[in-house]
């Protein structure tokens, strides 16, 4: 057993030519804008980790009007941190800054697909599904003001997507197009540009 704790791709204060592939596809973002994100995510995170203190001072450097100061904050550590550390890796924050200059809700729900899709297959099976339904659920009730009946509710038809098919795996299409069947995700996932 190695006493190298193992990182997931992209994470690391490296960048290799495949992390940057795979970031590059998973993010949408360009290049200079995931090597910029690195610098800056390095430089006040000199650990790797960003805690809720230290992104909110990356919060508050960001101009009134950018697309990261219209993005509720609070999503930033519901959403994308995917082990539920209250911590957010280089991945988790770059997905949060992806999913954040989303140009419209589906391209949204699209980046939250591809960082729940840990399997990287482009399928999501009902273990990635259950991880999401977690944190949506979570997050609904923090920042959608939801009673518990309702936050179980949305939880119940998020379950009811693995259906869809014989495969029991949802391709982002339709993650997307049952996501925005839920009106509490619609409000929940709304981009403010």
């Amino acid at each position: 057993m190695s006493a190298t704790p193992t990182v997931k791709p992209g994470a690391g204060k490296e960048l290799t030519a495949e992390d940057m592939a795979v970031l590059k596809i998973r993010s949408k973002l360009s290049e200079s804008d995931i090597k910029k994100l690195h610098a800056e995510f390095w430089h006040d995170n000199p650990d790797g980790i960003m805690t809720n203190e230290t992104y909110e001072k990356f919060y508050q450097k960001q101009k009134e009007d950018s697309t990261i100061r219209n993005f509720p904050r609070e999503l930033a550590f519901n959403l994308f941190d995917s082990n539920h550390d209250k911590k957010l890796d280089f991945v988790e924050f770059l997905m949060a800054n992806a999913f954040a200059s989303a140009e419209n809700r589906r391209e949204a729900l699209g980046y939250l697909f591809d960082m729940f899709d840990t399997s990287l297959d482009g399928r999501m099976d009902m273990t990635e599904l259950a991880a999401f339904n977690s944190i949506v659920t979570t997050s609904v009730k923090k920042t959608q003001n939801a009673s518990t009946s309702e936050a179980m509710n949305v939880a119940g038809q998020i379950f009811s997507f693995i259906g869809l098919n014989a495969e029991k795996k949802l391709t982002k299409e339709q993650f997307i197009e049952e996501c925005e069947k839920i009106p509490l995700l619609k409000t929940m996932f709304k981009v403010k540009k």
